[in-house]
């Protein structure tokens, strides 16, 4: 019920947040033998942990599409002289 409702509350920030499986990360807990009063405190460092690592995973692939692009309408020819062919402003 306390992960429910932290992806609830939480679910507009990082969508993500509602596929963890809450029968894993309640096995999890379990592994750790802390007394259930401290669940909801390990429950929210896992689902900020989660949040924090879907906005690096989206600012990552956001550096990745804004690499090197080389312009597409600049023609060259290899033989002769250059021409260059540059569609930039229509």
């Amino acid at each position: 019920m306390t992960v429910l409702a932290y992806q609830l509350r939480n679910q507009k920030k990082s969508p993500s947040i509602m596929q963890i499986n809450r029968t894993d990360l309640y096995k999890e807990v379990e592994k750790t033998k802390m007394g259930f009063e401290k669940w909801p405190e390990w429950i929210e460092k896992m689902v900020t942990r989660i949040i924090l690592n879907d906005r690096y995973n989206k600012a990552k692939s956001m550096k990745k599409k804004k690499a090197y692009n080389p312009r597409k309408s600049t023609k060259i020819d290899m033989h002769g002289s250059i021409h260059m062919k540059d569609n930039y402003f229509n």
